[in-house]
Protein backbone atom coordinates (compact mmCIF):
# COMPACT_ATOMS: atom_id res chain seq x y z
CA UNK A 1 0.00 0.00 0.00
CA UNK A 2 2.79 2.36 0.87
CA UNK A 3 4.82 1.64 -1.94
CA UNK A 4 1.63 2.28 -4.43
CA UNK A 5 1.43 6.05 -2.54
CA UNK A 6 5.12 6.62 -3.62
CA UNK A 7 4.50 5.67 -7.16
CA UNK A 8 1.16 7.85 -6.99
CA UNK A 9 3.10 10.88 -5.94
CA UNK A 10 6.47 10.02 -8.07
CA UNK A 11 4.19 9.74 -11.37
CA UNK A 12 2.25 12.85 -10.49
CA UNK A 13 5.46 14.34 -9.78
CA UNK A 14 6.28 14.23 -13.24
CA UNK A 15 2.71 15.36 -14.67
CA UNK A 16 2.73 18.30 -12.95
CA UNK A 17 4.90 20.80 -14.20
CA UNK A 18 7.37 22.51 -11.08
CA UNK A 19 6.22 25.94 -12.02
CA UNK A 20 2.89 25.09 -10.70
CA UNK A 21 4.07 24.52 -7.01
CA UNK A 22 6.51 27.86 -7.04
CA UNK A 23 4.28 30.12 -8.47
CA UNK A 24 4.10 33.34 -6.48
CA UNK A 25 2.55 36.34 -6.63
CA UNK A 26 4.04 40.16 -7.91
CA UNK A 27 1.77 42.97 -6.99
CA UNK A 28 3.03 46.98 -7.73
CA UNK A 29 1.60 49.43 -6.43
CA UNK A 30 2.04 53.29 -6.84
CA UNK A 31 2.89 55.49 -3.96
CA UNK A 32 -0.96 56.15 -3.16
CA UNK A 33 -1.30 52.67 -2.59
CA UNK A 34 -3.41 51.47 -6.05
CA UNK A 35 -2.68 48.54 -7.64
CA UNK A 36 -1.20 48.98 -11.07
CA UNK A 37 -0.18 45.55 -11.48
CA UNK A 38 -0.33 42.12 -10.57
CA UNK A 39 0.57 38.69 -11.79
CA UNK A 40 1.34 35.18 -10.37
CA UNK A 41 5.23 34.22 -11.89
CA UNK A 42 7.40 31.54 -11.08
CA UNK A 43 10.90 32.35 -9.74
CA UNK A 44 11.92 36.03 -10.80
CA UNK A 45 10.36 38.30 -13.70
CA UNK A 46 11.12 41.43 -15.70
CA UNK A 47 9.17 44.41 -14.86
CA UNK A 48 8.98 47.27 -17.30
CA UNK A 49 7.50 50.54 -17.03
CA UNK A 50 6.94 52.14 -20.39
CA UNK A 51 6.85 56.30 -19.57
CA UNK A 52 5.85 59.04 -21.83
CA UNK A 53 6.45 62.86 -20.98
CA UNK A 54 3.55 65.73 -21.26
CA UNK A 55 3.22 65.88 -25.13
CA UNK A 56 2.77 62.15 -25.01
CA UNK A 57 6.32 61.07 -26.45
CA UNK A 58 8.80 58.21 -24.88
CA UNK A 59 10.61 59.73 -21.88
CA UNK A 60 14.11 59.94 -21.13
CA UNK A 61 16.51 61.86 -18.68
CA UNK A 62 15.31 60.87 -15.24
CA UNK A 63 15.18 57.69 -12.64
CA UNK A 64 12.27 54.85 -12.09
CA UNK A 65 12.57 53.67 -8.18
CA UNK A 66 11.12 50.29 -7.50
CA UNK A 67 10.82 49.55 -3.59
CA UNK A 68 10.11 45.99 -2.34
CA UNK A 69 7.78 46.96 0.87
CA UNK A 70 8.53 43.69 2.44
CA UNK A 71 12.44 43.92 2.43
CA UNK A 72 12.80 47.52 1.87
CA UNK A 73 15.14 46.93 -0.85
CA UNK A 74 15.34 50.10 -3.26
CA UNK A 75 16.13 49.44 -7.09
CA UNK A 76 16.74 52.28 -9.46
CA UNK A 77 16.71 52.72 -13.11
CA UNK A 78 17.05 55.01 -15.38
CA UNK A 79 14.37 56.14 -17.86
CA UNK A 80 15.77 55.70 -21.22
CA UNK A 81 13.66 56.11 -24.80
CA UNK A 82 10.68 55.47 -22.79
CA UNK A 83 11.38 52.67 -20.99
CA UNK A 84 12.87 51.48 -17.26
CA UNK A 85 13.10 47.78 -16.87
CA UNK A 86 13.60 45.70 -14.04
CA UNK A 87 15.56 42.29 -13.88
CA UNK A 88 15.57 39.59 -11.54
CA UNK A 89 12.54 40.77 -9.35
CA UNK A 90 11.55 38.17 -7.03
CA UNK A 91 7.50 38.15 -6.00
CA UNK A 92 6.33 40.21 -3.27
CA UNK A 93 4.64 44.08 -2.90
CA UNK A 94 6.52 46.36 -5.23
CA UNK A 95 5.90 50.28 -5.51
CA UNK A 96 6.86 52.40 -8.23
CA UNK A 97 7.66 55.90 -8.30
CA UNK A 98 9.77 58.40 -10.24
CA UNK A 99 12.25 61.25 -9.34
CA UNK A 100 10.24 63.66 -11.19
CA UNK A 101 6.40 65.19 -11.17
CA UNK A 102 5.32 65.22 -14.92
CA UNK A 103 6.06 61.63 -16.13
CA UNK A 104 3.18 59.23 -17.08
CA UNK A 105 3.85 55.77 -16.82
CA UNK A 106 1.92 54.39 -19.64
CA UNK A 107 2.22 50.77 -19.01
CA UNK A 108 3.90 48.26 -16.99
CA UNK A 109 5.07 44.81 -18.45
CA UNK A 110 5.52 41.71 -16.55
CA UNK A 111 7.32 38.91 -17.70
CA UNK A 112 8.36 35.39 -15.53
CA UNK A 113 12.17 34.77 -16.00
CA UNK A 114 11.31 31.24 -16.51
CA UNK A 115 8.90 32.35 -19.45
CA UNK A 116 10.46 31.23 -22.87
CA UNK A 117 8.51 34.77 -24.23
CA UNK A 118 9.91 38.21 -25.61
CA UNK A 119 9.01 41.09 -23.67
CA UNK A 120 6.46 42.54 -25.96
CA UNK A 121 4.18 46.26 -25.22
CA UNK A 122 0.56 46.09 -25.77
CA UNK A 123 -0.38 48.18 -28.71
CA UNK A 124 -4.26 47.75 -28.27
CA UNK A 125 -4.58 50.04 -25.50
CA UNK A 126 -6.73 47.70 -23.57
CA UNK A 127 -6.34 47.79 -19.79
CA UNK A 128 -4.79 44.13 -18.14
CA UNK A 129 -4.56 41.98 -21.35
CA UNK A 130 -2.71 39.21 -21.25
CA UNK A 131 -0.67 38.83 -24.14
CA UNK A 132 0.38 35.97 -25.66
CA UNK A 133 3.53 35.60 -27.96
CA UNK A 134 3.83 33.52 -31.00
CA UNK A 135 6.89 32.62 -32.79
CA UNK A 136 6.81 30.27 -35.75
CA UNK A 137 3.03 30.04 -36.00
CA UNK A 138 3.52 28.32 -32.39
CA UNK A 139 1.59 30.18 -29.09
CA UNK A 140 4.19 30.08 -26.22
CA UNK A 141 3.05 29.17 -22.62
CA UNK A 142 3.56 32.43 -20.04
CA UNK A 143 1.30 35.54 -20.07
CA UNK A 144 3.01 38.94 -20.90
CA UNK A 145 0.54 41.12 -18.60
CA UNK A 146 0.02 44.83 -19.51
CA UNK A 147 -1.30 47.25 -17.35
CA UNK A 148 -2.15 50.70 -19.25
CA UNK A 149 -3.36 53.48 -17.68
CA UNK A 150 -4.20 55.34 -20.62
CA UNK A 151 -7.89 54.18 -20.61
CA UNK A 152 -8.41 53.17 -16.76
CA UNK A 153 -9.18 55.44 -13.84
CA UNK A 154 -8.79 58.95 -14.38
CA UNK A 155 -5.58 59.60 -12.52
CA UNK A 156 -2.24 58.48 -14.07
CA UNK A 157 0.73 57.12 -12.16
CA UNK A 158 2.07 59.95 -11.79
CA UNK A 159 3.14 62.91 -10.81
CA UNK A 160 6.39 61.08 -9.12
CA UNK A 161 4.41 58.13 -8.49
Amino acid sequence: MLKQIFLRLALLSFILPASWADAEEILITDINDRVRAQEDISGTATVEFILSDSSGAPAHGFQVYFTNLETKLLLIQDVSSGSAVFTGIEPGRWQVSSSVDWARFDSVLIRSDRSPMALTPNTTGAEGIIIPTVIAGVALAGPIVTISDSHGDATPLSPSS
